[in-house]
């Protein structure tokens, strides 16, 4: 994948996902990502309520919380472009930070790895309204301290053999540090009405996505 930003501009996340196919001889050769297969030992740190009032480029970023790893390292990695990235922690925005075709989702999950030099990689799923998921429910009831445990990240994350949109942006919460490579996945999970409302409500009841940022001169790639 090739990309470059506009000089003097800058490669913000979310941006809207609009892809350059592959073509399918030339992805055979591409590594893929690997989503994380070892299940999470619980562990849940909420923000701090000054996050609420922090800025992140001129936009409000509000109050979220993350399941973190409680033996750091061990709770399984993603490999992208022969790199190996540790998996960190997850964390969810409603309604959803990037669109496709234009489209917002209810709710988007981020799963955040590293490599051992400290660069990042955010894997993203998307979830749509519809049946109850038992693997976001588990992450729900940790954060509201009515379950505890392990939260099982192959249930959670996208199939191994399913599409990725990547491309290099920055994270989406204060500090909003550039460099950051993004996999989305247009698989489409789901969750009920009821688990998109405990979210909110984990949250505050408000929102905590932030808005679309320009692509300027990026490319988002399409593997498959």
């Amino acid at each position: 994948m090739t990309l470059t930003a506009k000089k003097g501009g800058s490669v913000h996340s979310p941006p809207a996902i609009t892809v350059r196919r592959i073509p399918a001889g030339e992805a055979r050769s591409l590594p893929l990502i690997s989503p994380p297969l070892q299940p999470m030992l619980e562990q849940v740190v909420h923000t701090s309520n000054s996050l609420a009032k922090r800025r992140c480029n001129s936009v409000p970023c509000q109050a979220n919380f993350k399941l973190s790893c409680d033996n750091a390292g061990s709770c399984g990695s993603t490999t992208f472009q022969g790199t190996t990235y540790k998996f960190d922690h997850i964390h969810l925005h409603a309604r959803s930070e990037h669109t496709i075709a234009t489209r917002y989702y209810p709710l988007e999950l981020h799963f955040v790895h590293q490599s051992p030099c400290g660069a990042l990689l955010v894997v993203s799923r998307l979830f749509r309204r519809g049946a109850a998921n038992p693997s976001l429910q588990r992450v729900f009831d940790i954060a509201r301290g009515k379950s505890s445990g392990m939260v099982n990240l192959r249930r959670l994350a996208a199939p191994a053999i399913s599409k990725v949109a990547v491309y290099v942006g920055s994270l989406t919460t204060p500090p909003c540090t550039e460099g950051v490579t993004f996999s989305v996945s247009p698989v489409i999970a789901t969750a009920s009405s009821e688990q998109i409302a405990q979210f909110r409500e984990l949250i505050g009841g408000g929102k905590n996505n932030r808005p679309i940022q320009p692509l300027n001169s990026r490319t988002v790639t399409l593997y498959e």
